[in-house]
């Protein structure tokens, strides 16, 4: 064959392919991110404590409708961890709807422990408040103790007047790796580990949360619980090996919410049972709970009060662990003024009580500018 009927041929079989592309061209969805932030300036009289602006989480979400039945999505966040900064893959699922009474979904969620934490995810500007209640920080934070992520299966469902959420996930780890005594210390504190990739042991945790919601009431009450055991993630000097559990864990509680034009009313309960295979190897029980209050004083602002308290085995090495403090209870008041559909302006006062012998009780306020970019 000569060089001009290659040159040809080549030419032909290009220009085949061209219309065979775009006979069986696809349509590209491109994903809108909104975006959450927000930047808060906190003062308290605690010793070493001075006032400080701090810019929060940037958080990018996106919602994307992938046909009828299947929809994705996508929450990524951005913040410093007193070192840089970080970011993390907060949320990530897709999730097939079979009906309204069945839909089920896979990846990276908000556990369904109770109403905030499926309720107000990481824009502030969600919440009236500048804060989640203490307890229920995240897992990376300064007082996470709860797994407020999962990696998993979930299904959800509405049935009448009742909705479901039951899931099955990994367990969560613990890297002890630096903690060491008889009442566990840990020259750094672990975090929670969701474990995204991976699981250290075959036991898996499983979650539900029913509620009843009667229609046209606005009020809702739900119970929930959660099974898991807790694993070691790192070689440590507790006795315990890489996939060994640590604690058995049951967490079990409700939560009421009821709503109206001027005034909204939260609250949750939650008690956490923690069997031991380290330390003084016993079970132990804590106790977690808030209520909080709000009142719409005018269209655009209203006040909120919440009281939130802790209280644990001072045994309980779980707690000991994750560097805890015990009988902590919390007075917050503030007011919430929305400047538009997208800014909101926050001040809130915090009474730190401490219930531990020997701790100064403290005051702090906090001012905060929290926003969306749709």
């Amino acid at each position: 064959m000569g060089k001009y009927n290659v040159k040809f041929l080549f030419k032909r079989h290009k220009q085949i392919i061209a219309s065979l592309l775009l006979a069986t061209s696809c349509t590209v969805h491109a994903l809108d991110f909104s975006i959450f932030g927000d930047i808060t300036f906190s003062d308290s009289d605690a010793k070493n404590e001075p006032g400080a602006f701090a810019l929060g989480a940037l958080d990018l979400y996106a919602t994307q409708r992938i046909n009828d039945k299947t929809t994705g999505f996508v929450e990524l966040v951005f913040e410093h961890n007193g070192e840089g900064f970080v970011s993390d893959l907060e949320r990530l699922w897709v999730r097939h709807d079979f009906s309204d009474a069945l839909q089920v979904a896979g990846g990276r969620f908000h556990s369904p422990l109770g109403y905030w934490n499926r309720t107000f995810h990481h824009g502030t500007y969600l919440q009236d408040s500048v804060g989640r209640p203490f307890f229920m920080d995240f897992e990376d934070g300064s007082g996470g103790i709860l797994p407020v992520h999962l990696i998993g299966l979930m299904a959800t469902g509405d049935v009448g007047s009742f909705n479901y959420q039951v899931g099955i996930s990994n367990g969560a780890g613990l890297d002890t790796s630096t903690c060491s005594g008889a009442t566990i210390s840990c020259t750094t504190r672990p975090e929670l580990n969701a474990n995204n990739t991976s699981d250290q042991n075959t036991n898996k945790a499983v979650i539900a949360r029913g509620t009843y919601a009667p229609e046209d009431v606005g009020f809702q009450v739900s119970l929930f619980t959660m099974i898991q055991s807790i694993a070691e993630s790192a070689t440590s000097t507790l006795g315990s090996s890489v996939g060994s559990s640590l604690f058995e864990q049951t967490i079990i509680g409700f939560d009421a919410h009821y709503e109206t034009e001027m005034f909204d009313f939260t609250a949750e309960y939650f008690n956490i049972t923690n069997d031991s295979n380290i330390g003084d190897k016993q079970s132990h029980s804590a106790d977690a709970y808030y209520l909080q209050f709000g009142y719409r004083v005018y269209e655009a602002g209203k006040g909120y009060y919440r009281y939130a308290s802790l209280d644990f085995d001072d045994a309980d090495s779980y707690f000991q662990i994750l560097a805890t403090e015990n009988k902590q209870v919390h007075h917050v008041i503030g007011f919430r003024h929305d400047v538009d559909e997208v800014n909101s302006v926050k001040i809130e006062f915090d009474r730190f009580d401490r219930g531990v012998a020997g701790l100064k009780s403290s005051n702090s306020i906090k001012l905060q500018w929290s926003f969306l970019i749709p």
